[in-house]
């Protein structure tokens, strides 16, 4: 998470709807910069046919939904604005406090990594899948800069949501006071893998009345698994449809994606870092040839 100031400084650059518009973005790998172009061309082809033949599109279009793509710098977005009418009602509904005004800055961390990945659901029981998901760490940390500033905020679009309730008000100073004493903020959380499975499905089997409630999903899912792989299969068989576009497609390196959630009328955006590892491989090989 940025804000503030640390926010300003990330979306300098970005374009003019993105820096004044609340949009929803993902920024995926690429290996090879220079052909970002391309793709940014190709799909803003296939948009404008969208909106010529989907009705939906361009009435979202109208509502104020923008789905727009840009090469920045050899980085390959893909951004969902809310402008018109939409954007309209969000930023009324900020426009409470100026921000624009308020001298902050703060950034917060929350990493979370796993052995587990998308694809283990196409070879691994159920108890593989959760055994894997349970080596599991989780990482934050955090800072601010002028924490009065920040609360301050916080203080007032409660104060506005919930009205001039002296008796909220009283118990939101206090406990402003006590948060006021922090400036960095962290922790760090690690499992231990058999005691995390053991818990989560001892969890499961006691919601049900059946004595082996875990034993019952891990066959249903053993089940499902044969339609994901039969999907895989008719993947396989469609690649000839988008053979002319595999190269284009073979560039993005869909191992590492960013999402990002900006809101610039409270200067603030949360980038979330996604790492599956193997997966463009493993698209590139069954899906592109």
């Amino acid at each position: 998470m940025l804000t503030g100031q640390q926010f300003d400084q990330s979306i300098s650059t970005a374009p003019f709807s993105i820096r004044h518009s609340p949009s929803f973005s993902l920024e995926i790998g690429v290996n090879d910069p220079s052909q970002v172009e391309q793709a940014v061309t190709v799909l803003n082809g296939f948009k404008e046919m969208a909106k010529g033949f989907v009705p939906e599109v361009a009435q979202a279009m109208k509502m104020g939904l923008d789905l727009q793509f840009r090469n920045e710098n050899g980085r390959f977005f893909f951004d969902l604005v809310v402008g018109g009418l939409l954007g309209g009602v969000i930023q009324e509904t900020a426009s409470k406090v100026n921000f624009q005004l308020l001298n902050y800055a703060g950034l917060a961390d929350f990493h979370i990594s796993s052995q587990a990945s998308p694809l283990h659901a196409l070879t691994n029981n159920l108890e593989q899948l959760v055994r894997s998901a349970c080596f599991t760490e989780i990482v934050a940390g955090g800072e601010v800069v002028n924490t009065r500033t920040v609360l301050k905020i916080v203080q007032l679009i409660v104060g506005a949501l919930k009205g001039s309730d002296g008796k909220h008000s009283k118990n939101l100073n206090t406990v402003i006071g006590f948060i006021n004493a922090f400036q960095h903020l962290g922790f760090e959380i690690k499992f231990n893998p058999r005691s995390l499975f053991d818990a989560i499905r001892d969890s499961i089997n006691a919601r049900s009345s059946q004595n082996d409630k875990f034993g019952v999903l891990s066959g249903k899912f053993t089940e499902n698994q044969g339609m994901l792989n039969a999907f895989v299969e008719q993947g396989k068989m469609m690649s000839m449809m988008i053979a002319d576009y595999a190269p284009m497609l073979k560039n993005l390196n869909l191992d590492k994606i960013y999402v990002h959630l900006n809101f610039p009328v409270v200067r603030t955006s949360f980038q979330l870092h996604v790492h599956l590892n193997g997966i463009t491989d493993f698209i590139n090989q069954n899906f592109l040839g």
